[in-house]
């Protein structure tokens, strides 16, 4: 079980900063960040049953995680962009920099969504926090695809699990 919720944990934080770069990287106009948490609530409440305030709760909580980590997927699209022209140029010491940036910025919205499921996972009853533990939310926002900021490494990526 433990291994369960740790593996929703994970694939949310992926998700969501999957769900972050396809809004940043294509010619639409990035998802409204309001609706991503609602939709995101509202996916809770049907699989686990929350409660009005645990609905209110649940949104602070995942829009300030939203607030935190909105500058990331900038940071992480120039990062990837500096790394391409550090490729090009065989620049070996901008390589190892921009990829310890793009390592930091993954770890950093990584945290953000993990703290965030931590305190989500303080709001539910025991009830609700078994049925989490059961599958009841395991499936990750974004379904299966690409790790994080879409570059194809992580939980369901290249060699990963």
């Amino acid at each position: 079980m433990t291994k369960k919720m740790i593996l929703f944990f994970v694939t949310s934080a992926f998700s969501t900063s999957l769900l972050f770069a396809q809004g940043s990287s294509g010619p639409s106009n990035p998802p409204d960040p309001a609706k991503m948490v609602q939709w995101r609530v509202d996916r809770l409440t049907k699989q686990l049953g929350l409660n009005a305030t645990q609905q209110s709760e649940a949104t602070t909580i995942f829009t300030n995680a939203a607030t935190q980590g909105a500058s990331i997927p900038s940071s992480m699209k120039a990062a990837r962009d500096s790394l391409r022209t550090a490729v090009q140029n065989n620049d070996l010491n901008a390589i190892t920099q921009v990829s310890q940036t793009i390592g930091g910025l993954t770890s950093d919205l990584t945290s953000i969504e993990a703290k965030a499921e931590a305190a989500l996972y303080q709001i539910l009853t025991p009830d609700q926090q078994a049925k989490l533990g059961q599958g009841g939310g395991m499936e990750p926002m974004g379904g299966p695809g690409p790790g994080p900021m879409g570059n194809g490494f992580g939980p369901r990526g290249r060699g990963g699990r």
